[in-house]
């Protein structure tokens, strides 16, 4: 594998660890401020790891939502005045599974029940997931499926995710703008073919 998208990809994964580190700070009661202030802190987010599937902490294989010691290293320790509202549960019901955990679920016995393992076990959640239609990504000529320029637009209406586009300038911080253009310019499909800009929008001819 090349050693520029090597970098791509070990951006993007530090990217989803720190998002999926947050989305568990909230849940065990910080506040959006905390929670980015703490996933943000090199000493805190290196505890973590995602594999894709489930994030954890420090050397526990459980996921950090079921795990008591990775609550308690925050509300109980250093950080516990940070902590004061009431959480909001274990409830991972709003945290989106992984997009090709879910389309090897739906032909793999074993993806399945990872799929239901990242879901804590909830069937009725991972039959809905699975009788999705999904966004079509995974049938792009030159499959993009967790690239995040081509989700930044909605293609009927041209408007912005405010979502996506906060993870793009994450990610443009995070590998430098050049290497951020060319992964846009790599989103090659029959609408954009010469892939996108920063922005989402299809560049009239290649650069």
């Amino acid at each position: 594998m090349p050693e520029t998208n090597k970098e791509v990809e070990d951006a993007l994964r530090n990217l989803e660890t720190k998002h999926r580190a947050e989305d568990f700070l909230k849940k065990i009661g910080a506040s959006d401020e905390t929670a980015a202030l703490l996933a943000s802190h090199p000493d805190q987010i290196k505890l973590f790891k995602w594999d894709g599937v489930n994030l954890t902490f420090g050397k526990s294989d459980l996921a950090a939502v079921d795990d008591p010691a990775a609550k308690a290293h925050f509300t109980e320790g250093p950080f516990k005045a940070l902590f004061t509202k009431e959480p909001s549960g274990n409830d991972n019901s709003q945290v989106d599974p992984d997009p090709a955990l879910v389309e090897s679920a739906r032909t793999n016995i074993t993806a399945r029940g990872r799929l239901l393992r990242s879901l804590n076990g909830d069937v009725e959640r991972l039959n809905t997931i699975l009788a999705a239609k999904g966004d079509g990504n995974d049938k792009l000529p030159n499959g993009h499926g967790s690239n995040p320029f081509l989700k930044l637009r909605d293609p009927r209406t041209g408007k912005v995710d405010p979502v996506v586009e906060k993870r793009i300038a994450d990610l443009i911080v995070a590998i430098g703008h050049k290497k951020a253009t060319d992964i846009a310019k790599g989103c090659v499909t029959p609408d954009a073919p010469f892939g996108l800009s920063l922005t989402g929008v299809p560049l009239r001819r290649a650069s």
